[in-house]
């Protein structure tokens, strides 16, 4: 019995549909890939950071971490954003358009039902803001008593952490914590 909510497609667009398919995913591995390496690059950055600050004896240095973390978290929502787009659009444009006949791809929206799949998102925005807000933050915090005897300082302090709780609104609503819901694809 075909199901009336998906489209039948046939044989020769079947297989343009799966060519997308293909494309698709081969993207958001690679985007995977490099939202991946943000994080590694987040980690590295404020280390370096870190370390150059103490070597050098000068905490200011550390209001370099907020501007860095800022950026690399920006383009990790973006990319994940992108990632997420991906899956919605096989989920709910192509898939549709062959499960019926072929019973694949299933495997996008059933690993959202599994137990314990909220908690795991949940625990990896906390894990990505802990990564990407948490040095910005503590590199303020490590210039709060000289922020208030300078105002460039104080300038560069207030927007720096200005910017990582937009970052931190960002990463938190980013999740895809909830099974997968009937969304518009770019949603």
């Amino acid at each position: 019995m075909r199901n009336p909510g998906c489209l039948h497609v046939p044989d020769d667009r079947a297989e343009l549909v799966i060519i997308e398919y293909q494309q698709l995913k081969e993207e958001q591995r690679q985007r995977i890939t490099s939202r991946d390496h943000l994080v590694y690059a987040a980690l590295a950055t404020a280390g370096a950071v870190g370390g150059a600050a103490l070597q050098a004896g000068a905490r200011t240095i550390l209001l370099l971490v907020p501007v860095v973390s800022v950026v690399l978290g920006w383009t990790y929502v973006s990319t994940d954003r992108k990632v997420t787009q991906i899956g919605r659009h096989i989920e709910h444009v192509l898939a549709p358009r062959l499960t019926p006949t072929t019973g694949t791809f299933t495997w996008e929206a059933a690993h959202r039902c599994r137990p314990g799949y909220r908690l795991h998102k949940r625990i990896q925005v906390i894990v990505s803001l802990l990564t990407f807000c948490g040095p910005a933050v503590a590199a303020v915090v490590a210039n709060s008593d000289s922020a208030f005897s300078s105002l460039p300082i104080l300038v560069l302090a207030t927007v720096g952490l200005l910017a990582t709780a937009v970052l931190a609104h960002q990463l938190a609503s980013n999740t895809d914590a909830e099974p997968s819901q009937p969304r518009a694809p770019f949603e």
